[in-house]
């Protein structure tokens, strides 16, 4: 124990010595380690709380070297409010103890001159974060080998089929790591896994070798190998890492330190929405592109590709940490990753264009499951972040690189037009977002304050349910791109045979999207909206059919095309929080929808909830607003306090 303390403390010493800003710290600095370090164990093994060991001697030492990183006029919090904060539980996720040993073991800089944030621009830049431009020389591929890997203990059969059809069609072909494992998975085993299988390659070879690590279960790929190892080594990367948009685990505490202004909230507008976190709005890169900013500039640990000889060297750096602690590092294991990153050792760079990794995952300035009126949900919903990500291409009118490919479809990257390389659905947003609130349902908590009936899903048909969880959106976007699947990759490994039943099955249970979909997909400014009909939970928690649902979605998309988002909303008065003595968000968002339509003079003539005849006429209703909104408004106001005799039909 004491030779494992003392060489973190002199790893902990040396790093910081690389850096002439921040002072090396003081030799006595190893029994601190060591005493945190057991504090820490305290914790894990539930002999202490979380918030616990922040009062001691040692974290108050940890916090005084801390502190010297900081510019003139910036203060870090003291050890107090280190306690405080955390028994806040405010987006509290780690012991405050633990981050102290995990920094002391990953050390990086907490400031950076403007300079040296990276500010990538992706219509400039070729490929990755670095500001390599084109014309660059291309790299003999010849070179160099590219090996993907990735790591399941599971059945592949289960969680693995889409990716291995897709990467077969591809002739790539996949490492599957830890089958035949039947121990408990952990964060430790997994790192085991990878690093063992790249010690076994010739150490002659390990600069030549290209590694491509990514998820199994929430990944597709659509690029050739080819493409992959020519984007890569354009970058000129050492390693290459996915980005996302969440700030991942840095805007929790104790991860953030508390450095920064408003740490306890996070939310509102995506593009401004950590500048006041020290970490996530100084020490990551900045990107752009076509469109403004582009906001997956945050790393994300299911996906990476580097040379070999550098991730032995980045993993051996962490097989001097305990194997109890790495299987609980603050942040999980995107935790390590991020902190590797930023301590700057190893030529990580992030894949902020989306070149070869494109996350799944977005940010949003609302939320589907608040409790806001259907008006506002169908309104903002098919422009929301997650909806617009991407769109489909027919690969007939995509460049040489991509002009072989077995699929008839591509997925592009809105924000670059770039086609990545692979697309990984991580978290639990948009793979199993629709999955998880129907489960949700069933314990009647759904979107907020509402409350339907336990059998409400069922409206959707009697296996509504295993629909969505057969059906989910990894796999209906696998077979939007009509894949040409090789005979012979059904002979590639054992559980292949069940992979091509899996694919039938997913056809002859309609899985595939309907045409009018596909269609909108195709449209780069339709997208959003066929997302949104398609995926978004709110098609299965409404009163209406798929039909109707489709339909109004329609309607309103056209409507706020025309007068814009917050005028329409502004129009139809229903973007107001629905408050709960309301029996469903849908059912009140209608009754606005029928008095609109046909006043009430006749309140009892059209059929509940409202039919697909008087939702068309949304956009109708939206023009016409557009330009006597006066008489509208007035309109709107008797029709809603039901005072006056003079509003109806004929005031419309």
């Amino acid at each position: 124990m004491h030779s494992l303390v003392h060489a973190l403390a002199l790893t902990f010493v040396s790093l910081y010595a690389v850096s002439v800003e921040t002072p090396k710290l003081d030799p006595d600095f190893e029994p601190i380690f060591e005493a945190l370090l057991a504090d820490c164990k305290e914790i894990r093994e539930g002999r202490s709380g979380l918030c616990d060991y922040t009062d001691t001697p040692h974290f108050d030492e940890f916090v005084k070297h801390i502190a010297k990183q900081l510019p003139f006029g910036k203060t870090l919090m003291s050890p107090t409010d280190w306690k405080l904060r955390c028994l806040s539980g405010i987006l509290v996720t780690d012991p405050p103890v633990c981050f102290a040993v995990a920094y002391m073991a990953v050390p990086f800089r907490l400031t950076r001159t403007e300079s040296e944030v990276d500010r990538v621009d992706c219509e400039r830049t070729t490929f990755g974060q670095g500001q390599h431009e084109g014309g660059h020389s291309v790299p003999n591929l010849t070179d160099y080998e590219l090996i993907p890997l990735t790591v399941e203990t599971r059945n592949p059969a289960r969680f693995s089929c889409t990716l291995m059809r897709m990467s077969c069609a591809l002739d790539i072909h996949f490492d599957i790591l830890g089958q035949g494992f039947n121990g408990k998975m952990t964060r430790a085993m997994k790192i085991k896994f990878v690093s063992d299988r790249l010690r076994k390659i010739p150490e002659k070879d390990r600069s030549k070798t290209i590694i491509l690590s990514i998820d199994s279960s929430d990944t597709m790929i659509q690029i050739p190998k080819e493409t992959i190892l020519q984007r890569f080594l354009s970058s000129k990367a050492r390693v290459l890492i996915s980005a996302e948009m969440p700030c991942f685990p840095f805007r929790y505490f104790p991860m953030n330190m508390g450095l920064g202004n408003n740490t306890l909230f996070h939310f509102g507008d995506v593009s401004t929405r950590y500048d006041d976190f020290q970490i996530c709005g100084k020490l990551f890169p900045r990107a752009f592109g076509r469109r403004g900013s582009i906001h997956t500039r945050f790393l994300n640990s299911g996906g990476w590709i580097g040379f070999a000889d550098t991730m032995i060297e980045a993993y051996e750096s962490l097989n001097r940490i305990p194997e109890w602690f790495l299987n609980k590092w603050p942040g999980s294991d995107q935790g390590v990753f991020s902190m590797l990153y930023l301590s700057q050792r190893f030529g990580m760079q992030l894949d902020v264009c989306s070149n070869i990794f494109q996350s799944i995952n977005s940010l949003e300035s609302e939320s589907e499951e608040a409790s806001y009126s259907y008006w506002r949900l169908y309104a903002k919903g098919p422009r929301s972040n997650l909806y617009n990500l991407v769109y489909l291409t027919r690969v007939a009118n995509t460049s040489n690189e991509t002009r072989t490919s077995p699929f008839e479809y591509l997925w592009v990257n809105k924000a670059t037009e770039r086609i990545p390389a692979i697309l990984h659905f991580n978290g639990a947003q948009f793979n199993n977002k629709v999955v998880g609130y129907t489960r949700v349902a069933e314990k009647r908590k759904v979107l907020g304050e509402t409350m339907l009936p336990i059998g409400k899903i069922s409206t959707q048909g009697p296996d509504t349910q295993q629909w969505l969880e057969y059906c989910r959106p990894l796999k209906r976007m696998e077979l939007a791109t009509n894949a040409k699947i090789p005979k012979k990759c059904w002979e590639k490994y054992e559980f292949m045979s069940y992979c091509k039943k899996n694919l039938k099955n997913f056809k002859e249970r309609n899985c595939s999207f309907e045409d009018h979909t596909l269609q909108k997909l195709l449209n780069k400014d339709m997208s959003g909206l066929g997302f949104f009909i398609e995926m978004s939970p709110v098609r299965y928690f409404t009163m209406l059919s798929y039909e109707e649902h489709k339909k109004f979605a329609e309607a309103t998309f056209a409507a706020t095309k025309a007068v814009g988002i917050e005028a329409w909303l502004s129009m139809v008065d229903g973007a107001h929080i629905i408050p709960g003595q309301h029996a469903t968000n849908v059912a009140y968002a209608y009754l606005h929808a029928r008095k609109l339509i046909s006043g009430l003079s006749h309140p009892h003539t059209h059929s509940w909830p409202l039919s697909i005849p008087y939702i068309t006429p949304l956009v109708f209703v939206a023009f016409s607003m557009f330009y006597i909104r006066g008489t509208i408004r007035s309109c709107f106001m008797c029709v809603k306090r039901t005072i006056s005799p003079h509003c109806s039909t004929k005031a419309m």
